[in-house]
């Protein structure tokens, strides 16, 4: 199993891409999302911390010309979404250095193949790696891991457990109280499914898998209403939180799967729509001796 160290995990050639911009102006655009993206959002921020890196939250209807712009990781450069194409269409002839952190990325190639020389991408599998270099021949294609295999989950715990306590936002109040209530619904309404958590998907990357009688689609229960590093780590908390109390996970949800592996829970892990669970086990999840792949 790898140890959640950041060099095992492949992480040190995005910590030195990172620090080679400490210094400069700095803007962050995390991929938004679901509870999954809290969860890559919050590593991110992690490793941002670790290495002391300055940044500016962005907006991504900006222009941010002449700074360097990070987008976070995930899987947003597939159809349908086009939040980070619009991001990157509207900045890459501008920017000083655009990077794209641990992505899937199977469309929207007319917004790839613009990446120049100044971009570096990191790729947390093989096929976008492949995707990518045929591409974009200009840029700097890397392979990477998910940002979410190098979190600190102690510490997230320990962060967490403090800063849920002691959070006065009404807005973060109230987002926490649903999940609290969303959690214990599950718990109560089967307490006889054991230490099992059936955790598959119901949204658009749903797959033709049954989806059990007790099963809760944690990523979208979980979801924060940004992407910020408090709302981010409360996100990654319940998640973690809700996890930890049961022994067995089965889900095609990535990061289900991530934070479960982390946790070292048994883990049955299966394919989302179009093949990105599939990718990211082959590349980074298949080396945890708790994570079992099922068709």
């Amino acid at each position: 199993m790898h140890s959640n160290n950041s060099n095992c995990l492949g992480i040190s050639d995005i910590e030195n891409v990172l620090r080679s911009v400490r210094g400069k102006q700095v803007v962050f655009l995390p991929n938004p999302g679901n509870a999954g993206d809290s969860f890559i959002a919050h590593a991110t921020y992690q490793l941002f911390q670790k290495i002391g890196l300055d940044y500016e939250m962005g907006d991504p209807q900006r222009i941010y010309a002449n700074r360097v712009v990070i987008l976070g990781g995930g899987g947003n450069l597939v159809e349908p979404y086009k939040d980070v194409a619009n991001v990157i269409d509207r900045n890459v002839d501008r920017v000083h250095q655009l990077i794209i952190l641990p992505h899937t990325i199977r469309s929207h190639i007319d917004v790839v193949s613009r990446l120049k020389a100044n971009c570096v991408v990191f790729c947390r599998e093989m096929p976008t790696y492949r995707f990518v270099k045929e591409a974009a021949p200009a840029a700097d294609v890397l392979l990477g891991h998910d940002m979410a295999l190098s979190c600190d989950l102690p510490a997230t715990r320990e962060l967490g457990s403090r800063d849920v306590r002691t959070t006065t936002s009404p807005s973060l109040l109230l987002r926490n109280l649903k999940r609290v209530v969303r959690s214990s619904l599950y718990h109560m309404k089967w307490l006889d499914s054991g230490k099992t958590l059936n955790s598959i998907r119901l949204d658009m990357e749903r797959t033709s898998i049954p989806v059990p009688v007790h099963n809760i689609d944690l990523s979208a229960a979980f979801a924060a209403d940004d992407m910020s590093p408090q709302s981010s780590l409360h996100a990654t908390y319940f998640m973690l939180r809700f996890i930890d109390r049961f022994n067995v996970v089965r889900t095609n949800r990535l990061h289900v799967a991530i934070m479960s592996a982390l946790l070292q829970k048994a883990v049955h892990m299966s394919d989302n729509s179009y093949g990105k669970n599939y990718d990211v086990f082959q590349h980074s999840i298949g080396d945890f001796r708790n994570v079992r792949w099922e068709e």
